[in-house]
């Protein structure tokens, strides 16, 4: 039996399998390989991302691969862009401090950068190579991943099946945002969610990770599905959950704004306030900027690791703490702690998707709040089995609700148009 062709078109390279859009994006192109002739579409604009997709190739040898060469025109732009910033810069100085006083709000401006309006058009070459390759390739179903491949939607021929993965919405990440309130932030929130709710019912379909995420979009003209993903056997590197318990680790990079939010506020407003009851250290995995790790570097128990390319031995004897306020989806550490039998900290919004199916939570550890983290981390400090159980209890609601012929059934479901 013929397969049908599914063209899949990211703005993210999924490999190495090292970050959470690689991990959702890997697991699912290794299996569905087996079923669909798969295209995976994408930008390479330097040496090292074509590496990258060797190493992809590699790991899925039965995926096509086709790439759009972007080489003088992102370096153009980033000349361009490294010149407007520094101009930017220099004016932001000089009417900063007017501004602020105006407003009567000092965070305005340094945090506007995480409320963007990323809604570009892509190049004029690249429309030209996808159109093309579309035109030729005799494609069943197209299937865009993440936000910044949306504007791509209305490209897309009508007669073709169009799937829209929706990593992170952003219109409901910008509106979670602590930040000060303010008519201009509101505007940028309610125009976001205009232009992004304009783009998605061009698709026949969205696919979300949660069910909160399918709430918020229940207002679509498009069918929204729910269809988490895994974690590929290539992560799941611990054997048992450690009896001993002696440290927190954070693991996310400071590029992705709800990571920077989160730790900052779990160390600024729980952590250092009180660090001598709870005298943990705390390791943060992942690239950070020299502008915070400075602001942490008189604190003795809080360590900037760097990237880690194998976690086990970070893993061993840790609690891993997702204080994540604001996004969306399914939280990947998460999910790759629960897989590694990790006992997890969190707050109930980062774990969205990951407790609601369980009767009673015995599988993760929640705050949101000083006093709340405080009487969790008493409890179990002196109580190494019940960490032990908890880890224990985590992987087992991974195995019964994220087993991977469930997940992979349920994508093929939505492609097929079944039960949905």
């Amino acid at each position: 039996m013929k397969k049908e062709k599914l063209l899949i078109i990211s703005c993210q390279i999924p490999y190495p399998i090292v970050h959470g859009g690689a991990i959702a994006q890997f697991f699912f192109l290794k299996q569905l390989v087996t079923f669909y002739d798969i295209t995976f579409c994408t930008i390479a604009s330097n040496k090292y991302q074509k590496e990258k997709l060797k190493g992809l190739t590699n790991a899925i040898p039965n995926l096509n691969i086709v790439y759009y060469e972007q080489i003088d025109k992102i370096i153009f732009n980033t000349i361009l862009a490294n010149k407007i910033f520094r101009i930017a810069t220099i004016i932001k100085k000089k009417v900063k401090p007017f501004l602020s006083k105006m407003l009567g709000k000092k965070n305005v401006l340094e945090n506007n950068y995480v409320l963007d309006n990323s809604f570009g058009y892509a190049s004029e070459g690249f429309t030209v190579f996808l159109s093309d390759l579309i035109n030729k390739g005799g494609f069943n179903l197209i299937q865009l991943e993440f936000f910044e491949t949306i504007s791509l939607l209305p490209l897309l021929p009508k007669h073709i099946r169009k799937i829209f993965i929706h990593h992170e919405i952003r219109s409901r990440r910008n509106s979670l945002i602590n930040i000060p309130n303010s008519v201009y932030i509101n505007y940028l929130v309610e125009s976001t969610k205009i232009i992004e709710t304009a783009y998605l019912n061009i698709a026949d379909k969205i696919v979300v990770f949660n069910q909160n995420d399918k709430q918020y979009l229940s207002e679509l003209n498009s069918k929204v599905c729910v269809s988490p993903f895994g974690i590929p056997n290539e992560l799941i590197i611990k054997e048992s959950a450690s009896v001993l318990f002696n440290k927190f680790i954070f693991i996310g990079g400071e590029g992705h704004f709800p990571n920077k939010e989160a730790l900052e506020w779990f160390l600024d407003r729980i952590y250092i306030p009180n660090v001598n009851k709870i005298e943990w250290p705390i390791y943060v995995v992942g690239n950070w900027s020299e502008k915070t790790i400075k602001k942490y570097s008189d604190k003795k128990t809080i360590f900037f690791t760097g990237f880690v390319e194998n976690l086990k031995d970070i893993y061993d004897n840790s609690v891993m703490l997702t204080p994540i306020i604001s996004g969306s989806g399914i939280r990947t550490k998460i999910l790759h702690s629960f897989a590694n039998k990790l006992p997890v900290m969190s707050t109930k919004f980062a774990s969205e998707g990951l407790f609601e199916n369980s009767p009673s939570i015995q599988h993760i550890i929640h705050f949101e709040t000083e006093i709340d983290f405080l009487k969790e981390f008493n409890k179990m400090r002196y109580n190494m089995d019940y960490l032990t159980s908890v880890a224990n209890e985590g992987f087992g609601y991974f195995s019964n609700y994220f087993d991977s012929d469930d997940l992979l059934q349920k994508r093929i479901n939505v492609y097929n148009d079944t039960n949905y």
